[in-house]
């Protein structure tokens, strides 16, 4: 009994591609001869295929990790099967037996990637890493235009792989602050280059296979694979929905006689379904200080009615997009280099080049978008000209300082307030606190865990109680041999604060108390803080 020949399971193509072919073969070579039709043998990939997709990612906030976590869904839809795992759990896998690679990975520090990921870019650039020949990738990065190494950890991750020899099928994007658009884009032209990945040897199957079955060239006919556009979906409360909450309370921390202004702030999330784990961070909505947005007003000589358009190109005033949409503290890079091309300074000009980054940052420090205004008055911006030299607005990240265990629905924050002068006028920020007397947070609630047994110790650092400075690395040093016995029974470090300087005076006394209290070597040192951060037991939380 002749049997007509079919598409197998194996072959790349849609349950409804492959049920239309194979209808097509039916009617192609059915003749009076042909007493049965062989029906196509069904196997379990038929339903669902098993193509492996490996997505990693390296996350700071949280962004990265819910993109990965988002495109791993997507993947599913289109019957991949994906695995998600932070970059640093890079041990677990086989690379020889990958195929498909995703890195989803923000930019950390002066382009460095994030502390989840850094243990597996020293492992590339190690002399154990492997050849990737075999391997299919493509680089989702995520990063901030107004730092310059603009994601800077994704470039570094995209070119390393392609130097161990793995072949990029999808060109990396690199996403601002605002990556909706950007991440939706790159999904969209991901999914046909990773079903093209591994084709060349399924269509070696079919065409041995069809002329095994039927004796023709029937291998030719080829259809295109379908994808659908990939969403990035918003949540029912999000960045682009934000949580309208209610303050409960708003205390201040510092006694009367301080400097300081340190707020205790809980927040209602009553009837949100809205869940956080310690060490969580809230993203909180800001509005600009309506006297800098008069500042700003005056200097573009407007009375704040103009219409234009806000981040999500929706039309509103110059004034609520003042307001609420831009950046109108730090001043962008687009901003810096248009000043720099119609103003012909030749300083400003200069402060531009990479070479002169970090005499850059020290001009811009204390200086924001008025200044720019103020020092260029003969440079004149229309509306529209000048909200699209800045940045969108960003949710403001703070640590979470409460449990859902302790304060059901509620969500507490520790909030510091800073005034100062700098450049001739006055400004706001958020830096450490100064005297014990005065500056000594939740004092009432440490003691009492001190005093009933919780805590069995608590050093603290206020900088301004002695003629001398003393930060909490100097802690840190003169505690060096306890601290070296606490970290190998298993003690774990968690940092927050600033990053340019805090957190990296207290990572090198980290380094410097291993080296001396444990007997290491630098290169030793290094090594055993690496573990510390794949265990994660040195967790940081600065910016």
């Amino acid at each position: 009994m002749n049997k007509l020949p079919y598409i197998p399971g194996s072959a790349p193509f849609t349950p409804e591609q492959r049920a239309w072919l194979n209808g097509y073969l039916a009617g192609l070579f059915a003749d009076a001869n042909v007493g049965e039709v062989a029906a196509p043998p069904r196997s379990a990939s038929e339903e669902k295929r098993t193509e492996a997709l490996l997505v990693m990612y390296g996350s700071q906030t949280g962004n990265a990790e819910q993109l990965a976590r988002h495109l791993a869904e997507e993947a599913e839809k289109r019957r991949f099967a994906p695995r998600v795992m932070e970059m640093n759990a890079f041990a677990s896998v086989d690379f020889a037996n990958e195929q498909r690679f995703v890195i989803v990975t923000s930019t950390w520090g002066d382009g460095d990637p994030p502390e989840n990921a850094a243990a597996f870019w020293q492992h590339l650039n190690s002399h154990a890493a492997p050849r990737l020949d075999h391997l299919s990738y493509s680089v989702l990065a995520l990063g901030d235009k107004n730092y310059s190494d603009f994601c800077g950890a994704g470039k570094k991750f995209d070119e390393r792989l392609e130097q161990l020899g793995a072949r990029r099928i999808h060109p990396r994007a690199d996403c601002d602050v605002d990556c909706e658009t950007t991440a939706k884009q790159w999904m969209e032209g991901l999914w046909p280059a990773l079903e093209k990945v591994g084709q060349a040897s399924r269509l070696s199957l079919i065409e041995k296979e069809a002329a095994e079955i039927a004796g023709t060239g029937f291998s030719q006919l080829l259809l295109p694979t379908g994808s659908e556009p990939g969403k990035v979906p918003d949540a029912h409360y999000g960045r682009n929905h934000p949580l309208p909450a209610r303050l409960i309370v708003n205390r201040k921390l510092n006694s009367a006689r301080s400097a300081k202004d340190t707020r205790h702030l809980e927040i209602s999330l009553e009837r949100s379904g809205l869940n956080y784990e310690v060490g969580d961070a809230l993203g909180v909505m800001p509005a600009n200080c309506p006297a800098l947005v008069n500042d700003l007003l005056q200097a573009l000589g407007c009375d704040g009615e103009e219409a234009v358009s806000d981040a999500r190109g929706r039309e509103i005033s110059l004034r609520q997009a003042l307001l609420t949409s831009y950046q109108i503290t730090q001043p962008s890079a687009d901003l810096l280099r248009n000043l720099s091309e119609r103003s012909g300074d030749a300083e400003l000009k200069s402060l531009l080049a990479p070479a002169r980054r970090a005499d850059l940052d020290k001009f811009l420090d204390g200086r924001e978008v008025i200044d720019f205004l103020l020092n260029f008055p003969s440079i004149k911006f229309t509306p529209a000209d000048c909200v699209a030299l800045l940045s969108s607005l960003q949710p403001r990240l703070y640590s979470i300082a409460s449990s859902l265990k302790a304060h059901p629905g509620e969500v507490h924050l520790t909030v510091a307030v800073v005034r100062y002068e700098r450049h001739g006028r006055r400004r706001q920020g958020f830096f450490g606190d100064q005297c014990q007397a005065h500056d000594f947070l939740y004092c009432e609630e440490l003691e009492a865990m001190l005093a009933g047994g919780t805590l069995t110790r608590l050093d603290t650092a206020f900088s301004r109680d002695q003629s001398e400075k003393i930060y909490v690395q100097h802690r840190m040093l003169e505690n060096a041999g306890g601290f070296w016995t606490w970290l190998e029974d298993g003690a774990h470090v968690y940092v927050c604060g600033d990053a340019k300087r805090m957190a990296k005076d207290v990572d090198a006394a980290l380094h410097e108390v291993i080296r001396k209290a444990g007997g290491k070597s630098p290169e030793q040192a290094a090594e055993y803080v690496q573990k510390l951060k794949i265990e994660k037991r040195y967790q940081r939380d600065v910016y």
